[in-house]
């Protein structure tokens, strides 16, 4: 998506943009350096989970005698200390279309330095982070044109309505890097995108990536009646983008009404303690209630838990587990608790637990190797592994024995 939107952006300004999407084309970005002639900057964007290969590329990218620019999750996390694997000239701190932009015409001699908003640079022996600028109106950013990545069918298409999240959940990388200013795009361009990629693509039906895509239930209202209205006619579902506490009983009924088949929430934890802990800002009574009301208009619902969090222990997890499966949530995800860098739950793993390895590295991927970040003296690593390999297969009958027995004691 930060591709498609950056390359998308520079192409309405003017500029010739080539795209290499390495994680879902298949495309080898160093045969691109070979093959792509008279280019001048090289823009690389990364994730923790990937950021030794981006500096590979970065090196590879410095022989060629190229300008560098390295952005992403994992850069606006750690800023200055992307700078100094010594291949990297230029860094950006947040959203990358308008910052871009302005690095180009300062090297162009058309713009000053200091008009790049979230740059990272070096200034002599220092290096300097300038403050970021969010783009204000997100209607004026263009739809990204996933064609410059050789793709030309999507059967499924990724749609983002809003960026950042006002709440400060203690886990969340984007409530740690937010300046809270939550923004969306009208439902009128939302729609418009929609009957694009209809066209594009020849989409069969679309998922909502937002971080907060019902902050204004307004909004999300009037959109589902424009679906309705204009007849998109499209199955699409929600991924997690609607907190508990903004559902009502409209909203779902619209919801529902407009094609939408799947809602998940993000429930973290089912104990109480870690669920306060996790600063979500809501109660696990109001989850259940959005479960029940949500089920109640035969809307599929989902739940996204996260194994390990502040306070948790081995009774804690069963407890998560033990509520997916009585309310019925499918699908029922569960992932390792990451601190990621800068996040206050790597400040919080600093004080009170023991960190087992560093947040970086393809085994961020969540899945049955994953091993845990860290433990603490009430959950220990094995107890962490334990509960994680119980939960990610909570349908599984010899699972579900283990689990309902030792849990009917407990409350939750």
């Amino acid at each position: 998506m930060g591709l498609g939107y950056i390359s998308t952006y520079l192409r309405g300004k003017g500029y010739r943009v080539n795209v290499v999407d390495g994680n879902f084309t298949g495309d080898d970005p160093y045969a691109a350096l070979d093959r792509i002639d008279s280019y001048d900057i090289v823009g690389i964007g990364c994730e923790s989970k990937n950021i030794a290969e981006a500096l590979k590329i970065a090196r590879y990218a410095k022989k060629k005698k190229k300008i560098v620019v390295m952005g992403g999750l994992h850069v606006s996390l750690i800023k200055g200390k992307i700078l100094e694997h010594g291949f990297v000239d230029f860094a950006i701190d947040g959203e990358g279309e308008l910052p871009l932009h302005r690095l180009i015409q300062f090297l162009n001699g058309s713009a000053p330095l200091a008009s790049v908003p979230g740059l990272i640079y070096r200034k002599g022996t220092r290096v300097i982070v300038r403050e970021r600028r969010e783009i204000g109106n997100l209607d004026d950013l263009g739809f990204p044109d996933f064609r410059l990545m050789g793709v030309r069918r999507i059967s499924n298409y990724p749609l983002v309505t809003s960026r950042d999240c006002p709440y400060k959940c203690n886990f969340c990388t984007v409530g740690s890097l937010s300046y809270g200013k939550w923004r969306a795009r009208s439902p009128d361009n939302i729609i418009t995108e929609l009957k694009l990629a209809k066209e594009r693509y020849r989409i069969k039906e679309f998922t909502v990536l937002d971080e907060n895509f019902s902050y204004d239930v307004e909004r999300v209202k009037l959109f589902c009646l424009k679906l309705i209205k204009e007849n998109i006619a499209l199955p699409w579902m929600i991924m997690e983008g609607v907190r508990a506490d903004k559902v009502d009983r409209e909203l779902i009924k619209l919801l529902k009404i407009s094609g939408c088949h799947l809602l998940i929430y993000g429930i973290e934890s089912a104990d109480r303690k870690v669920f306060s802990n996790s600063a979500k800002g809501s109660s696990l009574a109001v989850v259940q209630k959005a479960i029940r009301l949500a089920k109640s208009e035969g809307m599929r619902v989902g739940g996204f838990f996260v194994v390990g969090l502040p306070g948790a222990t081995f009774a804690s997890e069963m407890k998560s587990i033990r509520f997916a499966l009585k309310h019925g949530l499918d699908p029922i995800g569960f992932w390792m608790a990451i601190p990621y860098y800068n996040t206050k739950l790597y400040k919080w793993v600093t004080r009170h637990a023991r960190l087992l390895r560093e947040p970086v590295g393809g085994n961020l991927v969540t899945s049955l190797r994953t091993e845990p970040f860290f433990e603490t003296p009430v959950f220990s690593r094995e107890q962490i592994k334990k509960a994680f390999l119980i939960a990610r297969q909570p349908h599984r009958a010899e699972y579900q024995k283990m689990i309902w027995g030792p849990l009917q004691k407990l409350s939750g």
